[in-house]
């Protein structure tokens, strides 16, 4: 699906496609949450029959290929590990978002009844407020990226960095869901530019002939970030009996990735001239 994006309106597309990925995740979390308040396991299997319905909805989709040709094992894998070589420059990116985002995944619950002293219901209405904002944002801003320059989009993604290590490290400090409330939506709001700049960004990265194989390689990673997130976030809060330790952790992740691609950004734009 990804690759099957007009590059000529990857921004605006690239919006709906996220919008929809992130849409059944509020839905989801929304929904698990009220539903853990009935009872703590018996709608469990609803994941489940959610993986099947959406695994049968699949087959209904059209998707095109670019460069469809089926061809040896071997060959498939040199030409992974040709992908991979060619765009080290990204891999920090899609890698570390991924996992400085997750990593607040096992504190957040705790965060928002042990810090902020609130309801699972209130905590839900941050999340919907936050996904609300990503909506807006992926709607009616992510079509910028299309008509900008590639100063724009570097000054987004830069942006984007910066804002979200002072919103997580502002969350460490903050007691009040009032708050909390206008953080999540200026995340989502950011959030909701930002990603479509960033795919932009790689996108400039791929061959024509080579996106089902070069997407693939990224969600991986991209998957693989999301998946070891969590068990950093919970092991620092673990060992160090602290949940600002967390907060840091993800807040020192984007200030990394702001000073990488920043200096990237800067570098790549005095070789232009």
């Amino acid at each position: 699906m990804l690759s099957s994006v007009e590059e000529d309106k990857r921004g605006k597309q690239m919006g709906y496609v996220y919008f929809s990925w992130l849409l059944g995740l509020l839905v989801g979390m929304v929904f698990m949450n009220l539903l853990i308040k009935v009872h703590p396991t018996r709608f469990a299997f609803m994941m489940s029959l959610v993986v099947l319905i959406a695994w049968i909805l699949y087959y209904f989709v059209d998707v095109k290929l670019t460069n469809y040709n089926t061809r040896p094992v071997k060959a498939q894998l040199r030409q992974i590990v040709d992908v991979t070589k060619r765009h080290l420059l990204l891999f920090p990116g899609i890698l570390l978002q991924g996992a400085a985002i997750a990593a607040l995944v096992p504190i957040l619950p705790t965060y928002a009844t042990k810090v902020i002293n609130v309801s699972t219901i209130e905590y839900t209405v941050a999340i919907i407020i936050g996904g609300i904002g990503c909506a807006v944002s992926m709607l009616f801003l992510s079509k910028l990226i299309d008509n900008r320059s590639r100063n724009f989009m570097y000054g987004v993604i830069l942006s984007g960095f910066i804002l979200y290590m002072i919103l997580i490290f502002t969350l460490s400090m903050i007691v009040n869901i009032h708050i909390v409330w206008i953080i999540a939506l200026a995340i989502g709001l950011m959030y909701g530019i930002l990603l479509p700049a960033w795919n932009t960004f790689m996108a400039r990265f791929i061959k024509s002939d080579e996106q089902e194989e070069t997407w693939g390689v990224f969600n991986s990673i991209q998957g693989f970030g999301s998946m070891i997130g969590p068990l950093f976030g919970g092991l620092i809060t673990q060992f160090t009996n602290n949940l600002n330790n967390t907060f840091y952790f993800s807040a020192l992740i984007f200030l990394v990735l702001a000073v990488f691609y920043g200096s990237y950004f800067i570098a790549n734009r005095e070789k232009a001239k």
